[in-house]
């Protein structure tokens, strides 16, 4: 994934392919035009685990990398200021920033024992809260700043979605608030990420493809190549409502309604329009709604889309940015998110896509991450099609 320092300065994190006898995670600062490394960071332990870690800019001006069982403080040059091996030896998937600069996190487990959420001082890495969260976990982890400057987070596991509570010094649990989406003994797969937006949280199930599974059932995560298999569930894909006022307000949707549905990464949801956008990977559909209200959806249009990254909204201009894996190569498409009407497309030139991060660039531009390409599209006019938005350009490099 990449992160901007101040629109100025751009940074790439990225890890060891999945296999590798020696992992590491590494950092680079690139030009933003030419993608050109400028600088990069030692090596960074990983403790032996191959999995999509997390990079963040704080405000201290420094970058935290959430990488394998590993957290490191680097400063805007690349070097490390502090390390720290995470409590527990499995691979931690991702980070975020409180109210008080705090780093939390929570590693990656799909069964056996709980996961836990950790809380990290971000001048020194001093562990300050371990919380076991009842259920093992495999989704990325949420935040919603509240108006009093405390954090709720949002947490997918095993069969609930759990709702905790920060106050610089403490993280608490709400007993109250934690809707139940599968049942393990059920055919259905468990949740990535979750997305919020107007007091409701959106999130899938049938996210633990045979890949995901394979890689993390053994220890290290990541040690031998992935075992893919098609006909991962099937059940058909849902994509889920919960109130966040109440947890039995809930509402499904099925992007494509076909068996065998799957995705590795969140739904989108805009409150300014209203929209919620569902995908389908495995059944290449994407499909918008107009939300209403609980029970109210309105469908707005569906494409033949196969999406697998996480997707990306321009909310100014109405436009939503999807990954469309098509014949051999990761293309890049642009939509119109009210009418799903196709504005422009390029392809990256990888033969694999990428379930991470896009990273907005300073304009109506984008960074792209894959393996083994990374890529930087813009949005450009062409002479037989009016405004801004009818083509794209794009300029990459191979890692």
């Amino acid at each position: 994934m990449f992160v901007w320092k101040g629109r100025e300065r751009l940074y790439l994190y990225s890890t060891s392919d999945v296999g590798s006898s020696d992992p590491f995670g590494l950092v680079e600062e690139v030009d933003p035009e030419t993608l050109a490394p400028i600088r990069t960071s030692e090596p960074l332990p990983c403790g032996g685990h191959i999995w999509c870690g997390a990079l963040l800019m704080h405000a201290n001006g420094d970058l935290y990398v959430v990488n394998g069982s590993y957290l490191h403080r680097l400063d805007a040059e690349l070097t490390i200021r502090a390390e720290r091996r995470l409590p527990a030896d499995r691979p931690y998937n991702g980070a975020l920033i409180m109210s008080d600069g705090r780093l939390l996190t929570k590693e990656l487990r799909l069964t056996g024992e709980p996961s836990a959420l950790v809380t990290l001082h971000p001048d020194t890495l001093d562990i300050e809260i371990l919380q076991p969260i009842p259920e093992p976990s495999m989704g990325r982890i949420a935040a919603d700043r509240q108006p009093d400057g405390s954090d709720q987070i949002y947490v997918p596991g095993d069969e609930h979605v759990f709702r905790y509570r920060y106050h610089p010094g403490s993280l608490t649990r709400d007993p109250g608030w934690q809707p139940r989406y599968r049942d393990a003994a059920s055919a259905g797969g468990r949740s990535w990420d979750t997305c919020l937006g107007d007091d409701s949280v959106w999130f899938y199930d049938n996210g633990d493809i045979p890949a995901v599974r394979s890689i993390h059932a053994e220890q290290p995560a990541g040690a031998s190549p992935p075992v893919a298999d098609p006909n991962a569930f099937p059940t058909v894909l849902r994509l889920m409502r919960v109130s966040m006022d109440d947890d039995t307000d809930r509402d499904t949707l099925e992007p494509s309604g076909l068996p065998n549905g799957w995705v590795i990464a969140p739904p989108v949801y805009v409150p300014g329009h209203r929209i919620v956008v569902g995908y389908d990977t495995s059944n290449a559909t994407v499909k918008a709604w107009r939300y209403h209200g609980p029970g109210r959806f309105e469908e707005l249009w569906a494409r033949t889309i196969m999406n697998w990254w996480q997707p990306l909204v321009y909310p100014d201009t109405a436009e939503l940015l999807l990954d469309d894996m098509t014949d051999g190569d990761d293309n890049l498409v642009l939509l119109d998110l009210v009418t799903g009407a196709e504005k422009a497309r390029v392809a990256t030139g990888s033969p694999l896509p990428n379930g991470m991060f896009p990273c907005p660039g300073r304009h109506r531009d984008v960074y792209y991450t894959s393996n083994p390409v990374v890529a930087h599209a813009h949005v450009v006019p062409t002479p037989d099609r009016a405004g801004p938005s009818a083509g794209c350009h794009g300029a990459g490099r191979t890692t």
